[in-house]
């Protein structure tokens, strides 16, 4: 396994769509972490991109505390085509996003993933389910809402990347995604740090590399609008 590319793609007003233009890899894997200024409201109908391939919700759908303006999914591939121009998500409604996508070799599937939202200033993911083995690797994101301020990557073992933060009026919103090889296969936990008490919403993927154990999740595949909305918290 290898970490190939993480691309960002922001907003300056609110839009129906964002895309991180990028050039990947057929055999890859693609993870989208997205932030929107929402919470059970509204959400992510798709992600595509120009190879074609088949894009998945996590299987905890959209992180959010009802009432709080945040709302964090994230959606993978492992890609069958190779992209030539980059990945688009396309929402419900225009409203105010961000978001982070990154690109690794020789994944096979998804393990095992965990998810929560709510108000502080230290995010965590909880704990994952013991993992398949000690060689998977563990995708973490945090996103924030009503705020661009700087969020810290404090969970033990990751290399964090790029903020992405967009400020649209009156909803402003920010996601910061890392990585980690050799994840913590009792559980994995991904953890951050904010300077004032924000709502966040804070997740971790795990992903098994090729030739290891099958997966021990499924993803949900979204054909149209009636995704996964529940909240975890």
């Amino acid at each position: 396994m290898s970490f190939v590319q993480e691309v960002g793609a922001t907003e300056t007003s609110a839009a129906t769509t964002i895309k991180a233009t990028m050039t990947t890899s057929a055999g890859h894997l693609l993870a989208a972490c997205i932030v929107m200024y929402t919470g059970a409201t509204q959400h992510v109908s798709s992600v595509t991109d120009d190879g074609g391939n088949t894009w998945a919700l996590w299987s905890k759908g959209g992180l959010y505390v009802s009432g709080h303006n945040c709302r964090v999914e994230i959606w993978t591939t492992v890609a069958t085509a190779a992209n030539t121009s980059g990945v688009t998500a396309t929402f419900s409604t225009s409203l105010g996003a961000a978001m982070s996508v990154q690109e690794h070799s020789l994944i096979s599937g998804i393990d095992q993933d965990a998810g929560t939202a709510n108000t502080s200033t230290s995010p965590s993911s909880g704990a994952t389910a013991a993992l398949a083995g000690s060689t998977d690797l563990a995708i973490g994101c945090i996103g924030i809402g009503a705020s661009t301020e700087a969020i810290t990557s404090t969970g033990s073992g990751y290399t964090a990347c790029t903020q992405r933060s967009s400020a649209v009026s009156s909803a402003n919103v920010a996601i910061l995604s890392a990585y980690k090889y050799s994840a913590n296969s009792a559980g994995e936990t991904y953890t951050g740090t904010l300077g004032t008490a924000k709502y966040w919403g804070c997740g971790v993927i795990c992903f098994t590399p090729s030739g290891a154990a099958p997966a021990s999740i499924a993803p949900t595949l979204v054909k149209s609008q009636a995704v996964n909305r529940s909240n975890t918290y």
